[in-house]
């Protein structure tokens, strides 16, 4: 095993990759892009995502002026959940599911 500057572990003949950043299991990454560093596992996936916005928020600051209007617009459209007293529960999540027009989780099951 070698390891290399961008904190990865090569298996001898390069077949497989072990990012230290996310999951840490070995898989073997896409021909069209030999680099990868994440597996396709969601959680690997999310932090990916989180890790490219993070430095794309301290590297642009268009990007980041944008996610803050973004941000701002979806508080104001959900008021009661920053409202002393407000927090949205998974209880109250599921019991506004309707308001929201969507369906409650579990709702049409036969028990």
């Amino acid at each position: 095993n070698q390891t290399g500057p961008d904190q990865f572990l090569v298996s001898p003949g390069g077949q497989f990759l072990v990012s230290l950043d996310s999951c840490g299991q070995p898989f073997r990454p896409r021909p069209q892009n030999p680099t990868q560093t994440y597996c396709s596992q969601p959680a690997c996936q999310r932090a990916r995502k989180r890790d490219w916005q993070r430095a794309k928020r301290a590297s642009d600051p268009d990007y980041r002026a944008n996610d803050q209007a973004a941000q701002r617009t979806w508080a104001q459209a959900h008021p009661r959940v920053f409202a002393p007293g407000g927090r949205v529960t998974p209880t109250t999540w599921h019991a506004t599911a309707g308001r929201r027009g969507r369906a409650t989780p579990g709702a049409g099951r036969q028990g």
